[in-house]
């Protein structure tokens, strides 16, 4: 077994947000969240956003109940969730263009989550690899040593990508009260495993 990892900085974030709209039926769930949806799309738009960046991830809306003694369930309103996706080109304007969804959205705001990444992971995944190539090499070379043999070909190679956690620039990301979130960006990491297998001579 061989691990390795390589880390970039990141080029793009990706925002997970949520607007989230309660009332008492289903039509006004929907057109509460809707307006919502609508004014944090002009203002991610407003912020420097593409309209093409900005996409639906998950639309539900299901009824709210409560439990009483006797009773059983009983439907007192309903919740309509719009997810969006947000891809944010611009590192710089992160900031801003968070503090206007926010604002737009108001109170049936969520954030989920914002994750960094490169556009293309393939030349750090190739790093990785390589890196994971490596340690896999040596500790084999170690053990067929230490067994008083030598490695001959390679008879299968089983590659695993391992997802690796942002790693913070400078700090930890914070959100401030402020009206432009203090989100500090994080370094992408890429890691991967390989089980190689070697006759041994």
């Amino acid at each position: 077994m061989g691990t390795g990892q390589a880390r970039a900085l990141p080029r793009i974030a990706r925002l997970d947000l949520v607007v989230v709209a309660r009332e008492r039926t289903i039509a006004e769930a929907l057109s509460s969240g809707e307006s919502a949806v609508a004014r944090v799309r002009a203002a991610l738009v407003a912020a420097g956003t593409e309209p093409a960046d900005t996409t639906t991830d998950g639309l539900a809306v299901q009824a709210e109940q409560i439990w009483s003694e006797g009773d059983g369930p009983q439907v007192v309103g309903f919740r309509a969730d719009h997810g969006l996706r947000v891809l944010v080109r611009d590192l710089h304007a992160l900031g801003s263009v968070l503090g206007g969804a926010l604002a737009a959205g108001g109170d049936l705001m969520r954030v989920n989550g914002v994750d960094f990444a490169v556009e293309d992971e393939e030349p750090l995944r190739r790093q990785a690899r390589e890196a994971a190539w490596g340690d896999a090499l040596g500790r084999a070379r170690h053990l067929a040593g230490l067994a008083g043999r030598e490695l001959g070909p390679v008879s299968s190679v089983v590659e695993s990508p391992v997802r690796g956690e942002a790693v913070a620039l400078g700090g930890v990301r914070v959100l401030s009260a402020g009206s432009e979130p203090d989100v500090r960006p994080a370094a992408v990491l890429c890691r991967v495993e390989l089980a190689v297998n070697w006759v041994l001579r």
